[in-house]
């Protein structure tokens, strides 16, 4: 399970959010529209999934 899904808005949120978690050593993984059936998507140790659906 992912620790948070994060939908940024514009790529200045999006480039926060990779910063910080950079910064932290928080694992990210990004999300496009999709329907995840390979489960390509899902954080194996934790950290962030970032859902770009709101930028496209």
């Amino acid at each position: 399970m992912p620790d948070a899904v994060l939908l940024p808005g514009t790529t200045q949120e999006e480039a926060g959010v990779l910063r910080t978690a950079n910064e932290y050593g928080i694992p990210v993984v990004p999300r496009g529209s999709g329907t995840n059936l390979a489960g390509g998507t899902i954080p194996v140790r934790g950290g962030i999934v970032l859902n770009m659906n709101k930028l496209i």
